[in-house]
């Protein structure tokens, strides 16, 4: 993929970054998106995990 002006690349990120942020489900984040998981966190929804190391 190739761009032609600054313009481009400036929206082509910005689009991927709302689809990574609103939509792309994070299996480390309860199969949730980042700003849902975010939204559960502060509101207070999110059970504790257990870590393994």
């Amino acid at each position: 993929m190739y761009f032609e002006t600054f313009e481009e690349v400036y929206e082509a990120v910005a689009v991927y970054i709302e689809f990574y942020n609103e939509r792309r489900f994070h299996g480390s984040l309860q199969r949730m998106s980042p700003n849902q998981y975010h939204a559960a966190w502060k509101a207070g929804q999110l059970k504790p995990i257990e870590m393994k190391l």
